[in-house]
């Protein structure tokens, strides 16, 4: 036989328990955000730094100092494509490197 309810009886309620507190939740998500703002304002520091720090060189030599490769003192004849090439061609070396073994150690 199934049970079927009986319309006399009163309905029952769930009683409902306060959740537990979650102070630690609250505190990890403040400090979590406040350090990757500390993160952040410290990425834009160090770009205002380095903008500020290649101003001159910027103002005196233009922006051909990016793209040519001869490098003259003598005659003040400055570029920095080589040392960029070269430091593009060794991160990408390196990463072609670690990648196969970071995902083969995951």
């Amino acid at each position: 036989m199934s049970k079927t309810p009986n319309p006399t009886s009163p309905p029952q309620t769930a009683i409902r328990l306060k959740p537990p507190s979650r102070i630690g939740d609250g505190c990890f998500r403040w400090l979590a955000w406040t350090m990757a703002m500390v993160v952040l304002g410290l990425t834009a520091l160090v770009g205002w730094e380095l903008f500020q720090g290649s101003v001159l060189s910027l103002h005196r030599f233009g922006w051909r100092f990016l793209v040519r490769s001869d490098w003259d003192p003598v005659n003040g004849s400055f570029g920095a494509l080589p040392f960029i090439f070269g430091t593009l061609v060794s991160s990408l070396l390196g990463l072609i490197l670690a990648l196969p073994l970071g995902v083969a150690t995951a």
